[in-house]
């Protein structure tokens, strides 16, 4: 899958929130960083790819990337994970990267 291609799967699943499926650990992350539901999906529908997608070596049948944006000044950084059949995304972790 190239960048663009996972551009788009990624901004298409997450402007539905009730896709945005947030894993146990990134609930924490997210909880510790101060880091909200819906800067999670603001990142996912206008943010950025900086790393991937690739593919996790414990689930090879996903793509993974790391998506950046900047929310009310912020840089925010979300890790998530792309199953092959619509229309979930599966948040790893988010990471509050300062201003």
């Amino acid at each position: 899958m190239k960048p663009a291609e996972a551009r788009k799967i990624i901004r298409e699943r997450a402007r539905n929130s009730a896709h945005i499926v947030i894993l146990s650990h990134a609930r924490r992350q997210m909880t510790a960083r101060d880091i909200d539901d819906l800067d999670v999906q603001r990142v996912l529908t206008g943010g950025a790819i900086t790393e991937g997608p690739y593919r996790p070596t414990d689930r090879p049948e996903l793509w993974r990337c790391n998506v950046r944006g900047c929310i009310a000044g912020d840089r925010i950084e979300v890790v998530v994970d792309i199953p092959p059949e619509p229309p979930l995304l599966y948040v790893i972790t988010a990471m509050a990267l300062g201003r």
